[in-house]
């Protein structure tokens, strides 16, 4: 006869699954907003240095060059973020993924 109550110890793996999958969605939440505040940022600040040096009179290109930029920045953060983040869930080291010569003393 099969007994109905739940092992304990799947209950407690159950239970970390769905925390770490919390944590998870909480560490990548933000990752859109931040591509977007990069480009509302840098694209408004392209605006506001054609309106200050050239006072509306030529092509808007500080603010093409400013959103530019906002996409290329947002972009990096949110592929640095991922990759540290994948990196974490597969237990590698994050803070340093960048090709180099090893630390010293290893």
């Amino acid at each position: 006869m099969k007994n109905d109550a739940q092992d304990p110890v799947d209950t407690e793996v159950s239970r970390r699954r769905a925390s770490s999958t919390r944590l998870a969605s909480r560490r990548l939440a933000g990752v859109g907003s931040e591509i977007l505040a990069s480009i509302i940022g840098l694209g408004l600040l392209g605006y506001a240095a054609d309106r200050w040096i050239w006072h509306s009179t030529t092509p808007s290109w500080c603010t093409v060059i400013g959103l530019i930029l906002g996409v290329v920045g947002g972009m990096y953060n949110a592929i640095k973020k991922a990759r540290a983040f994948f990196a974490d869930e597969n237990g590698n080291e994050s803070e340093n993924d960048e090709p180099g010569p090893p630390a010293a003393g290893h």
